[in-house]
């Protein structure tokens, strides 16, 4: 949301604009004029909401590739065996299809555009050993609704959940589509209790 302030000094009136969007920093300038302090509130509210006004300099710096060697380097071998050659492969694949590419030019469209190109052999989400899924942590589950006092509560209830908080604190049904991997955005009204 973009507030204008009027500031009188020496140097005559002033409006100063403050942007502030949750989840991201706030942005602040100053204008001689209110109508082009106007004109650029509403440019750089729109830019944070898409996700491109911060990506200016840091990004074209680093290429895909250097975060996922790091983990590579950092992360991959705190996992088990089984876990670090799926993790790896993946890895590996997302390194030579855009590991050259700088971080200023991978968008939600690129990424999307890449998994659904890429080849794999296992059709799970989350694949485990031997081209199969891994195994939920039913013990867990069961251990950790018995201490919270639930009955009769699924996994699956998580995704209603989730999908209703995202409605109450304002995501729109496309975003809340796109979270559960919905088609329809009847779906969605379903699983987030809007109907």
């Amino acid at each position: 949301m973009a507030t204008i302030n009027k500031q009188s000094g020496k140097r005559g009136t002033s409006y100063r604009v403050r942007v502030r969007k949750l989840n991201s920093p706030t942005v602040t300038k100053t204008f001689s004029s209110r109508s082009f302090a106007e004109k650029w509130a509403r440019k750089t509210e729109l830019a944070i909401e898409v996700g491109i006004y911060f990506d200016q300099d840091e990004p074209r710096k680093h290429t895909v590739g250097e975060p996922v060697d790091r983990y590579i380097e950092e992360d991959l071998q705190k996992l088990s065996e089984s876990d670090w050659r799926v993790r790896n492969q993946q890895l590996n694949w997302w390194q030579e299809q855009i590991g050259k590419l700088t971080l200023n030019r991978v968008t939600p469209a690129l990424l999307e555009i890449q998994s659904k190109v890429r080849k794999i052999n296992n059709l799970f989400v989350f694949p485990g050993r031997l081209h199969t899924h891994a195994d939920f942590p039913r013990a867990g589950w069961i251990s950790a609704t018995e201490k919270a006092n639930l009955e009769d509560f699924k996994f699956h209830d998580c995704r209603h959940s989730a999908a209703s908080e995202l409605a109450m604190n304002g995501a729109s049904l496309h975003k809340i589509a796109a979270v559960l991997g919905h088609k329809t955005l009847a779906m969605v009204q379903r699983y987030a209790h809007l109907s």
